[in-house]
C-alpha cells in the first residue's frame, strides 16, 4: 500500500493505491484517529488507486465510516471497490462535508430564535421586578408569570439536549453551548432574584 495525504481547504485527503491487506487498513485507522485529534475532522479517503483488496480488508475498510463517527469525525469514501465508497465521485465531495455543516447552521438558528425569545422575556421580567419595588405590584402574579419562564427555560434546555445529542460535531459552533450556559446563568439569577430559586 501506498499512501499520500494532501491538505484540501474543507477536508483532509488520504490517498491510497497498489495493493490493500487489513493490516493496511488499521495502519489507517491510527491514521484517522491521529488526524482528528489534531482537529482535522473532515477527512476524504481516496480508494480509487487501490489495485487489490483481500475480503478481511474490504469488511474493515466498510467499518472506517463508523469508527470515524465514532471519534468524532467525518469520513468521505472514494471507491470502485463494492460496497466500500459513500460518495460516487470526486466533485461530490465538497457537498457532502457542506451538508453537515448546513445543518449545523440550521440548529444554530433555531437555538438562536428561541434565545432571543428568552432573552426578550427576561427583559420584561426585569422592568416588572423594578416596577414591583416601586409600586408593590401583586407578588403572587409575579410568581406566577416567574414560574411559566422557567417552564420554558427547562422546555429549551431540553431541546438544546436532544439537538446535542445528534451529535453534528466536526467543527459545531461553540456558541451553542455557550449559549445555553448564558440562557441557565440569567434566568437562574433573575428567579433567586425574585425568590422563586434558594440564593447559591
Amino acid at each position: 500500500m501506498k499512501l499520500r495525504l494532501e491538505n484540501k481547504e474543507k477536508y483532509i485527503t488520504l490517498c491510497v493505491s497498489e495493493d490493500v491487506l487489513p493490516e493496511h487498513v488499521m495502519i489507517l485507522q491510527a491514521g484517522i484517529k491521529k488526524l482528528i485529534a489534531s482537529g482535522k475532522k473532515n477527512i476524504l479517503l481516496d480508494l480509487i488507486g487501490v489495485t487489490t483488496a483481500n475480503l478481511n480488508a474490504i469488511k474493515l475498510l466498510q467499518g472506517l465510516e463508523k469508527f470515524t463517527e465514532s471519534i468524532k469525525g467525518k469520513l468521505s469514501i472514494l471507491a470502485q471497490i463494492p460496497g466500500v465508497a459513500n460518495t460516487k465521485k470526486r466533485e461530490d465531495v465538497d457537498k457532502y462535508f457542506l451538508k453537515e455543516m448546513n445543518t449545523l447552521l440550521a440548529v444554530e438558528a433555531a437555538l438562536h430564535v428561541k434565545f432571543e425569545k428568552l432573552a426578550k422575556q427576561k427583559s420584561e421580567l426585569e422592568k416588572k421586578i423594578i416596577s414591583h419595588k416601586t409600586n408593590q405590584l401583586d407578588p403572587k402574579n409575579l410568581r406566577k408569570e416567574n414560574s411559566g419562564l422557567k417552564q420554558m427555560v427547562e422546555e429549551l434546555e431540553s431541546y438544546i439536549q436532544k439537538l446535542l445529542k445528534q451529535r453534528i460535531e466536526q467543527r459545531a459552533p461553540i456558541t451553542i453551548t455557550l449559549r445555553n450556559e448564558t440562557i441557565t446563568k440569567t434566568v437562574v439569577a433573575v428567579l433567586e432574584q425574585e425568590g422563586i430559586l434558594p440564593v447559591k
